[in-house]
């Protein structure tokens, strides 16, 4: 009977032991948004191996919100993003004609419209959509019809000017009149086929 006796107490001795040098064990979580994406149990004191870095679509991932080492507590780590911003560069004849900067998922707003003399701005060589990425535009022009400006005194063309639409002409100087005086240019459409 007592050689059971002292295999029992030393059971229950081992058993007290080994429970009193077990270590408290903590539940490290890695949070992106709501979703845990990784958690991990480890013992206390243990080095805390931090996942791949997390990616979500048109942000850039800066950090984790704690950066502890060691396991010291249950403990909840989030991921933190910031939006990306991207350049978006308009452009009349290969010179930068304008430059926005624009948060991703955004649509860029362009409120100068090109302008180039003899020609009409017709858009943007694409659509105007949700910005995902950097980007270019390249204006588009149509060349203007030429129209003929002809400027007469009496039955006489004085100055004749073939001129894009849009164009302004340039005046001659004001005609000298035998028995009158200047007073203006009148003028009259003439559609010629």
């Amino acid at each position: 009977k007592m050689k059971k006796l002292f295999i029992l107490l030393g059971v229950i001795m081992f058993s007290i032991l080994a429970n009193s040098c077990k270590k408290n064990t903590y539940i490290v979580s890695f949070v992106v948004g709501d979703e845990v994406i990784y958690e991990t149990e480890l013992e206390e004191g243990e080095i805390i191996k931090y996942p791949r870095d997390p990616n979500i679509e048109g942000y850039d991932f800066i950090g984790w919100d704690n950066n502890i080492e060691f396991a010291t507590e249950d403990i909840e780590i989030k991921a933190k993003f910031k939006i990306k911003e991207y350049s978006v560069i308009f452009f009349v004849d290969n010179i930068i004609f304008d430059t926005k900067k624009v948060k991703h998922g955004n649509i860029v707003i362009i409120d100068k419209i090109p302008k180039k003399e003899g020609y009409k701005f017709i858009g943007w060589d694409k659509k105007i959509n949700k910005v995902t990425s950097n980007l270019e535009y390249n204006a588009i022009f149509e060349e203007l019809s030429n129209y003929t400006v002809k400027f007469v005194v009496g039955d006489e063309v004085i100055c004749e000017q073939e001129l894009k639409i849009g164009m302004i002409p340039t005046f001659p100087e004001d005609p000298i009149i035998e028995g009158g005086s200047f007073i203006d240019w009148e003028v009259e459409k003439i559609d010629e086929e």
